[in-house]
């Protein structure tokens, strides 16, 4: 019920990295940092990658010697029969850093979707990218990233998070949390996890013994 505002939303408790692009109208993405937590970690945007466009984003967060690699999507199809997925598509991750690719696909996939869903033309390629890279799907079964509220639209499963073998091989990110109370009344559900450094895993104190005593 507001003005229409353009751009980036600023805070000064926030730092803002966003694509690089021409036409602000076209940007679709963006990442968002706590000031605290940028100035502990090495963050590197980088806008002329491959896999960066107006849709994409591609971050490295670089804390002491490690690299987590932070891959932001949000793939737009304006209800077409078709796909914008090909730059996406087109590249192969790195296997050795660990890698966390997240967004909002707006693709249905036997694989994470609900029975009544109509399966995207693409799914299949889209899957099938994910296994190639070796990405494992987080996201629990059957859990609803989008709801419209609408009685004529069902609910969905439309945003995803990933992380590639390297990063499942280190133990170093807790289960996904979905919820639709923390994301701020979006149609969209937010998704919450944890990557822990392997320094702060290091020095945590080992857990207690849970058991029972027979005697």
């Amino acid at each position: 019920m507001g003005t229409t505002v353009f751009g980036a939303t600023n805070n000064n408790m926030w730092e803002c990295f966003l694509p690089s692009f021409t036409d602000p109208d076209s940007v679709r993405v963006a990442v968002y940092v706590r000031h605290d937590l940028a100035h502990t970690f090495s963050i590197v945007n980088h806008t002329s990658h491959p896999l960066s466009t107006v849709n994409s984003m591609v971050l490295d967060f670089t804390f002491e010697e490690e690299v987590l690699h932070i891959i932001n999507i949000y793939h737009h199809t304006h209800n077409q029969p078709h796909h914008n997925l090909l730059h996406l598509l087109s590249n192969e991750l790195d296997p050795l850093i660990p890698t966390l690719l997240t967004g909002d696909f707006n693709t249905h996939s036997p694989v994470w979707s609900f029975p009544y869903s109509t399966v995207s033309p693409w799914a299949s390629d889209l899957v099938d990218w994910f296994d190639d890279q070796g990405l494992e799907l987080l996201n629990p079964p059957h859990v609803v990233t989008w709801d419209s509220s609408r009685d004529d639209r069902r609910p969905s499963v439309l945003d995803l998070a990933l992380i590639n073998e390297a990063a499942v091989i280190s133990g170093q990110f807790s289960p996904l949390l979905i919820s639709f109370e923390e994301s701020i009344s979006s149609d969209h559900a937010s998704l919450t996890l944890l990557w822990y450094p392997a320094e702060a895993i290091a020095i945590a104190p080992p857990p207690s013994v849970v058991g029972i005593c027979h005697q």
